[in-house]
């Protein structure tokens, strides 16, 4: 093949030297002293001459080569596969990749071949062997921009060669150590190496000896699952012990998703790109994948802010045993090590995602029966907060004026519950009314306020149904907003009920049904609606709805509110009892305080919270108090919560909660099963209940004014750390 050089080779030269002379700006020196056949090293030696710090090079070279990835330590392979990719003309078809891992001799050799375009030579050692340099920094459609993750290769190898060829001319160069440093061969003729008359392909091979730790089938395992999702447009294969396999075949076992476009300015223009979501269901491995174009990021992460609606969506799916492909676009940067997404571009990168979640979650999740049967109760759950504005975004949370995040805070007196904090309407004007009032008996009304992602929920058709009109009967499927019309004409029934006369009969067992009647037995059991007002003088003291963890932090940071933490903590032991025994959805205990309400406790079934404000609550404190409870004490206190579990288990009618015979009936039960199953197991419920409260030292009593002052103070600190919204 032709040579455009008089210099044939360059041999042992010290790589750091090329950083050296790169910091110097000499590189256009180099390269003429290169194509005029003068003496390399004899030039490096003369930078080296004007250097002022010895040691910079080297230190910038280790640096480069060694810490860039965290975790796996082969991930640097992913560098070789993303290079190949990018080697291609933009618009190429069908990019073929192919890697080959051989463990015949005694070492492991790892080869990756692209039919790219190939490095002209007289760039090889600019763009190949120099840090911070890379011919893909202004091109956003390929994914790698910072130049060193080449180098990254070589801290898991012992030697590297690459083979790049063009249209008319071929270069073989080979990193190694030697004597403890690395070094390079560089040669323009490669007939040394091949014969003359071979016809080299055009493009790229690297060859890499791993180190001993690295055996082939790890390397493999690690190739696959770095270039499974890449798109299958491409051939990407790994060939071992002499068959080849197509390894990015991962796309297709996703199913669709959502989707979101995101514009960016990268140097001075828009650059827009797509942030694409979908789903894996025929697994029960649940996690979350991130990639760029393919190409593995991360795993495992859940990016939003907890007691956010992002954060429990994405935990729902992959604690349902779904996978949940992420794949981002080329305009969002990642560090250095590709293993996150760039900090400046961050919150538009997880406002994206957040878009997409809410595509998936209405458009595929609501509608899809097998996926909704999966995840069952935490639909349930999940929905019914939206719907009674107990969560909120995690986009819209970060951007909260402080007279919004004062209005949101679970301590005023006046809280509006049925608010949606995204900042954009999911369906903007003509998803219908932001607000829904239902009329209730005695005149009391029920508002659940509709707008944003959550008008998206109240209008997909996703609650199997039949309607009888006329004596005509026909299935269709319903949203939310026709069951509250329904509700409000007194036509809402049930498919268990008897289908006689006009109505709605709506399948009882789907999630969205189910949290609807979620939210009307909340507004019946409360005896209020669930807009709540406070008192006219605005004075009354009210401590909203308040969970252990925020206790507990309490008694970590004064060592008060012992006897909270205690009792808070017997409820979870309680809880677990029944779930056990029973198969209870799991509540959370809580403590909360309104003045006026003769009820011990309430539930909704997502917690089960004790109201201080009642005369039940001195009496048992005053047992938590002496560090030790009798069995008569802790007996009460597990009918107190079996009581209120009673009121919502296996209930599914739309407008109660099991009241009256019926939750007599259902405590009974539940009761029987409770006691039979402690003897079964052998459970001391007394000993275990005063194990935990032996934990916890009881400084002094907290009044209910200091209690409502520390609570709010603590969670302000926890909302200011990031740690609860």
């Amino acid at each position: 093949m032709p040579v455009k050089t008089a210099q044939q080779k360059i041999e042992g030269v010290r790589l750091s030297d090329v950083i050296m002379v790169k910091k110097m700006g000499a590189m256009e020196g180099l390269q003429q002293a290169i194509d005029q056949g003068r003496s390399v090293q004899e030039f490096m030696d003369s930078v080296r001459d004007r250097v002022t710090v010895q040691d910079v090079a080297e230190r910038s070279l280790e640096m480069n080569i060694t810490a860039q990835f965290g975790g796996d330590p082969l991930t640097p392979l992913r560098e070789l596969g993303q290079n190949a990719l990018d080697s291609y003309k933009e618009g190429t078809e069908n990019r073929k990749v192919d890697f080959t891992v051989s463990d015949a001799t005694s070492e492991t050799i790892l080869t990756v071949q692209d039919y790219g375009e190939g490095i002209p030579s007289a760039e090889i050692i600019d763009l190949l062997l120099t840090p911070y340099v890379s011919s893909k920094r202004e091109d956003r459609t390929k994914t790698g921009e910072h130049g060193v993750g080449w180098f990254s290769i070589m801290d898991v190898s012992k030697e590297v060669r690459v083979l790049t060829v063009t249209d008319d001319e071929a270069t073989m160069v080979r990193v190694y150590k030697d004597a403890g440093e690395w070094r390079f061969d560089v040669s323009f003729n490669v007939d040394e190496y091949y014969d003359e008359s071979a016809e080299l392909p055009k493009g790229t091979t690297v060859i890499l000896k791993m180190k001993e730790e690295y055996g082939a089938k790890k390397v493999k395992r690690t190739i696959e699952k770095q270039m499974n999702l890449v798109s299958e447009e491409n051939d990407v294969g790994v060939e071992y012990n002499g068959e080849r396999e197509k390894i990015n075949t991962g796309p297709g076992e996703f199913g669709i998703g959502g989707r979101a476009r995101l514009v960016k300015k990268v140097g001075g223009k828009e650059a827009e790109g797509a942030l694409s979501l979908r789903i894996r269901s025929d697994t029960l491995d649940g996690k979350t994948i991130i990639t760029q174009n393919g190409l593995l990021v991360s795993e495992g992460d859940n990016p939003f802010k907890y007691y956010t609606i992002e954060h429990s969506i994405l935990e729902m799916l992959t604690e349902s045993g779904m996978q949940v492909w992420v794949d981002l676009p080329p305009n969002i940067g990642l560090t250095q090590s590709r293993s996150e997404v760039f900090a400046a571009d961050r919150e538009k990168a997880y406002a994206a995602l957040g878009v997409a979640l809410q595509d998936c979650f209405i458009n595929v999740v609501l509608t899809d029966p097998e996926l909704l049967k999966k995840m069952d109760n935490k639909v349930v759950e999940l929905i019914s907060k939206m719907l009674t504005g107990s969560m909120g975004s995690d986009a819209a949370l970060r951007g909260m004026s402080k007279a919004s995040e004062e209005g949101y805070s679970r301590k005023k007196s006046q809280q509006v519950v049925g608010r949606d904090f995204f900042v954009e309407n999911y369906r903007g004007a003509e998803a219908g009314p932001s607000r829904i009032e239902v009329e209730k008996p005695g005149g009391e009304k029920l508002v659940i306020d509709v707008s944003g992602f959550v008008a998206g929920i109240m209008d997909v058709k996703a609650i199997p149904a039949v309607v009888i009109e006329n004596s005509e009967k026909r299935e269709t499927t319903v949203s939310l907003r026709e069951l509250i019309e329904a509700y409000k004409k007194n036509q809402l029934k049930t498919m268990e009920d008897r289908m006689i006369g006009d109505g709605l009969y709506v399948d009882q067992n789907n999630p969205l049904a189910k949290a609807f009647a979620n939210v009307l037995r909340e507004a019946e059991r409360s005896g209020y609606a669930l807009q709540r007002i406070a008192s006219e003088s605005g004075e009354t003291l009210a401590i909203s709805h308040t969970p252990l963890e925020v206790f507990q932090e309490i008694e970590k940071r004064t060592g008060l509110c012992a006897e909270y933490v205690a009792f808070l903590e017997v409820c979870e032991y309680f809880d677990k009892i029944i779930e056990d025994a029973a198969g209870v959805q799991k509540s959370l205990g809580m403590f909360h305080m309104t003045k006026g309400q003769g009820d011990i406790a309430h539930t909704n079934r997502q917690h089960v919270s004790f109201n201080l404000a009642t005369s039940s609550w001195p009496v048992f404190a005053e047992h938590f108090l002496q560090g030790e409870v009798d069995d008569e004490t802790v007996f009460n206190v597990l009918d107190t919560y079996i009581h209120e579990k009673a009121h919502v288990w296996e209930t599914h009618a739309f407008a109660h909660s099991a009241e009256g015979e019926e939750h007599y009936r259902w405590k009974l039960r539940l009761q029987n099963l409770v006691i039979n199953y402690c003897i079964q197991q052998g459970i001391d419920i007394e000993k275990d209940v005063n194990d935990i409260i032996a934990k916890h030292q009881v400084i002094k009593a907290v009044d209910i004014d200091t209690l409502a002052e520390l609570i709010e103070q603590v969670e302000q600190e926890l909302e200011k750390e990031g740690r609860i919204r």
